[in-house]
């Protein structure tokens, strides 16, 4: 009797407990686990690379895959490392650069992993393999109905890595295997730790290309002329109060980067508006700013979604794990309104990602969607003392 060939499946591997408890519980499932590690950092100087991009500091960046090789050793399974520079700092770093340059918002933690997952199907075919898998905490599963893929989230929330993959096609989402769906975060590293592998913690807090670094990448890879300098302006009284060095500094809804006249009274003020041709930016007090409309557009909805009448909707924003409840407007051009059910005290910058999701019965979340903020609608209420301290409300729509 001939012996039914083992299925073959390619795990992207870091040094992270996730991608390793992924490809050990994989490998103990039967299947034949090989392990793929894309090397995404600059090449070291005097080898081919370019020593500026050393300074951005890659969070995922793996400097010694030798380490993952052990691994794959101990676990006695084929291991290969690409090196995938050129494809990141096109794919992400530039984009990045590019969003930043018209100030809008660009997490390349999307971006990197839409093609770590692109890279991994192609090694995948040239390696014979049947499937491909990573750590992310996320499950795929098949509509007989619609004959397609979706996504639902994690069993927890604060594990669940969802959104990350909210944006994936339908060919790669066929050959996707999660297998940390169903755990959490805790419980993987508990894995890792009884096996004695040697996985560093995962920071969450960690910014990917942070802010700081990149913009300093930018001051020696950009040219000066697309860069524009201007005023720091008082978004009420459109009273100059301050400079700054350039627009791609600034990070809208978040604190202003620039420097204050003496005179000016000390305030958490932040970015409310951008004036992109003049270069000016217009910072108001934190606690006066709000929003509960955000208008999405380059939206990709599941194939069984209903665009003909308004829905309730969970949603999440960029990365951060909090939930928030509204009801989504679906409009032509592939673009939706969300109305929140409250207001939050935040301002959206243009470009920033948005998963929409659909609660289950029992409460679980499965992705309907995602999208990215069209425009920086600001909702500010502003008190004003010197009429009877009535408050100004000023409501930007679309």
């Amino acid at each position: 009797m001939v012996k039914e060939r083992d299925i073959k499946v390619v795990v992207g591997l870091t040094n992270s407990a996730d991608s390793k408890v992924a490809a050990y519980l994989l490998n103990q499932q039967g299947y034949e686990v090989m392990g793929v590690t894309f090397l995404y950092g600059p090449k070291e100087k005097g080898n081919g690379g370019n020593s500026n991009l050393n300074s951005l500091d890659y969070k995922c960046n793996i400097t010694d895959s030798k380490e993952i090789k052990n691994f794959c050793q101990k676990l006695g399974i084929q291991h290969f490392v690409f090196f995938a520079q050129d494809e990141y700092r096109d794919e992400v770093v530039d984009t990045c650069i590019s969003y930043r340059l018209k100030s809008a918002d660009n997490n390349p933690c999307f971006g990197c992993s839409k093609l770590t997952l692109s890279l991994l199907l192609d090694k995948a075919e040239n390696l014979g393999a049947d499937f491909i898998s990573t750590g992310h905490y996320a499950k795929v599963h098949f509509s007989q109905i619609s004959k397609t893929y979706f996504l639902n989230a994690a069993n927890e929330m604060t594990s669940d890595q969802s959104f990350l993959l909210a944006n994936i096609k339908q060919d790669i989402l066929a050959k996707l295997i999660l297998p940390l769906g169903d755990l959490r975060k805790v419980e993987v590293q508990k894995i890792a730790d009884r096996q004695g592998w040697r996985c560093p913690k995962s920071d969450e807090s960690k910014v990917c290309l942070p802010s700081e670094k990149l913009n300093k990448f930018m001051d020696q890879a950009v040219p000066k002329s697309l860069i524009k300098g201007g005023n720091i302006v008082f978004y009420n009284d459109d009273l100059s109060v301050g400079t700054h060095d350039g627009l791609h500094l600034q990070n809208f809804g978040e604190r202003f980067n620039g420097t204050l006249y003496p005179t000016t009274a000390a305030g958490d003020y932040v970015v409310v508006d951008i004036d992109r041709y003049k270069g000016d930016v217009f910072i108001e007090k934190r606690e006066n700013i709000f929003c509960k409309r955000i208008f999405l557009n380059d939206i990709n909805l599941r194939k069984t979604a209903i665009y003909t009448k308004p829905k309730q909707i969970i949603i999440k924003i960029g990365k951060s794990p909090i939930t928030y409840t509204g009801i989504i407007h679906f409009k032509n051009n592939n673009s939706c309104l969300i109305i929140l059910d409250k207001k939050i005290n935040t301002l959206l910058a243009s470009g920033t990602n948005v998963t929409i999701y659909e609660e289950l019965i029992g409460g679980r979340l499965s992705v309907l969607g995602s999208g990215r903020v069209k425009y920086e609608a600001k909702f500010l209420s502003i008190s004003n003392s010197q009429k009877n301290g009535e408050n100004k409300v000023t409501d930007f729509e679309f």
